[in-house]
């Protein structure tokens, strides 16, 4: 139920506090007082277009914040739940602001929330008609909605759509599978080659790193082995001969002269170094030698890898990933044969499970639309509309592509196998129309009335906000819809924008709306709650226009208690 409407800055209001009570809540004032600006900051709460333009012109920024109670509603408090809400004393807030650049932010219970969040919590509260905007009667996938509200088929819908989320998971899985399967087989010569490719050249990247490491330790070593081959050719054929030599002469000359006697000492120490020397040349070129043949190897090893690098452009690491990742086709395509099997078993037998169920609703479907229709129609007889007749087309989509009913396909929907839509006959001599093909307000306005009449115990909001609705109507009519009207609101809140006293007398709350021009000639619309006496005062204009003579007062008192 909405308690509370506070609006600020918005078009020609500087700040208005209405508080909604239940049953039924009257709007009324004079033509052009700005009734239905009422309505449209409501909308604003509830998800509608923003736009600078709402702002008032010597404002920056408006705000409109509508309280609900929603102690009766659990699909609400599961929203709440579900998104996160804290959900305090039972109270929900809905608060949105516009500024002047036309940039609107939007909050639950002092949560930031996007505006289609406003737009799903609002189905669940209210549910508003109005000339200009009508969410019930001219959207047609909501007929399909309140038809089975009204045959109460809410258990069977629901067991309906757990079977076909369950045979639509079912059928992405088996076309995942089967298109999954025709790539592979596009690609499996590919995929052969890239395997057969990388399983020849791949390594990887920390095995990369040390087989490099190791060729340049073999290079490195050759380097050296080379060197000391070098110095033991020069010591072995040169050096120690020479040094040999030249000691063996020095001895030969005059040992006994003092002056070669360094000498033949430097040279004795020079040969018996140069053998030392040779001795360890020798035992460092017995240990065995990396041949040419290893060099090559690693280094062909090292270019397989590094060839493969360039040619995917990507890295050991990732080419270890694809030829992974190729593997694991071609072995898919090895078992994919069973697991198709697999699932397409499941997919059948979801399938049989969701055209039962569906089949259960369209018969039951089929068999309440002559009670929806007689039901309706004594509605429509009560609001003298007794040559008009509201039918329901019940159409089964029929497709190859669907699934096999009785000797046809057809295509299953998130609600069955039925597309609904309400058609509207004027007369019996008329054919049958779409709602939204009505031109007259008058007949949209007492369909509309008659239809949520005949649905009000299965809607699912607990408000229901009527803007004008009795455009186009006069008379025994008016009377009969303002009766129907309060009827409503037995069982739910109501408001309601009327500029008929037939439908006003019976407002359990009645607010006056006006609009006053000030001294610097700004307009400005206020608001407020009439007592008893205001509301005679204000009947009595509805009837005759006058609000000062007693006779037309006391007319209005008796019209309202009558």
């Amino acid at each position: 139920m909405l308690l509370q409407l506070n609006i600020k800055n918005y078009i020609f209001i500087d700040k208005a506090a209405i508080s909604f009570q239940p049953g039924m809540n009257v709007i009324t004032g004079e033509t052009g007082a700005g009734k239905s600006i009422i309505i449209g900051a409501l909308e604003l709460t509830l998800g509608a277009k923003a736009s600078e333009k709402l702002v008032k012109h010597d404002r920056d920024q408006l705000t409109i914040t509508s309280v609900f109670n929603i102690k009766n509603s659990a699909a609400t408090a599961a929203f709440m739940e579900k998104n996160g809400i804290d959900n305090e004393d039972d109270q929900l807030i809905l608060k949105r602001t516009v500024n002047k650049k036309g940039r609107s932010r939007c909050f639950i219970n002092d949560t930031f929330v996007k505006v289609n969040t406003l737009k799903e919590i609002a189905a669940n509260l209210i549910d508003i008609h109005s000339q200009h905007q009508n969410h019930f009667l001219f959207r047609e996938k909501n007929h399909q909605v309140y038809f089975d509200f009204f045959l109460q088929n809410n258990d069977l819908l629901s067991r309906y759509k757990q079977a076909y989320r369950d045979f639509t998971t079912a059928r992405k899985e088996f076309a995942d599978i089967c298109r999954k399967e025709e790539e592979i087989k596009k690609e499996k010569d590919f995929l052969e080659f890239t395997i057969k490719e990388l399983k020849q050249n791949l390594i990887s990247e920390s095995e990369y790193n040390t087989l490099k490491e190791k060729l340049q330790k073999m290079i490195e070593e050759n380097r050296f082995r080379d060197s000391l081959a070098a110095s033991d050719s020069l010591i072995n054929d040169q050096a120690l001969p020479a040094a040999e030599n030249a000691s063996a002469r020095m001895e030969k000359t005059n040992p006994s002269d003092n002056r070669f006697q360094n000498i033949i000492s430097h040279l004795g120490e020079a040969v018996s170094h140069l053998q030392e020397a040779k001795e360890i040349l020798a035992e460092h070129l017995s240990g065995p030698a990396a041949g040419d043949s290893d060099i090559d190897a690693l280094n062909a090893k090292l270019a397989g890898a590094e060839r493969m690098v360039k040619k995917y452009g990507l890295t050991l690491d990732d080419l270890q990933k694809k030829y992974e990742n190729a593997r694991e086709k071609l072995e898919f395509l090895e078992d994919v044969s069973f697991k198709k099997n697999e699932i397409n078993k499941k997919y059948k037998a979801a399938a049989n499970k969701a055209v039962d169920i569906a089949s259960d609703l369209h018969i039951k479907r089929k068999e309440g639309i002559n009670t929806f229709s007689s039901t309706l129609q004594k509605e429509l007889d009560y609001l003298d509309m007794a040559a008009a007749s509201i039918g329901v087309e019940l159409e089964v989509n029929e497709n190859e592509d669907g699934v096999l009913i009785t000797f046809r396909k057809a295509v299953l929907n998130s609600t069955g196998l039925d597309k609904i839509k309400f058609t509207y006959k004027p007369s019996s001599q008329s054919p049958g129309r779409r709602l939204k093909e009505i031109a007259s307000g008058g007949e949209v306005s007492r369909i509309m009335l008659a239809l949520k009449t005949v649905l009000q115990q299965n809607l699912p909001v607990h408000t229901m906000v009527f803007d004008e609705i009795d455009t186009g109507i006069g008379g025994n009519t008016a009377v009969n819809t303002g009766k129907k009207i309060k009827s409503l609101a037995a069982a739910r809140q109501l408001i309601v924008i009327t500029h008929l006293p037939q439908i006003a007398r019976y407002a359990d709350t009645h607010f006056k709306i006006a609009k006053k021009e000030t001294s610097n000639k700004e307009v400005l619309v206020s608001i407020r709650q009439l007592n008893k006496e205001e509301k005679v005062s204000e009947i009595s204009r509805m009837i005759s226009g006058k609000t000062d003579n007693n006779l037309d007062l006391s007319y209005a008192q008796s019209y309202i208690e009558a």
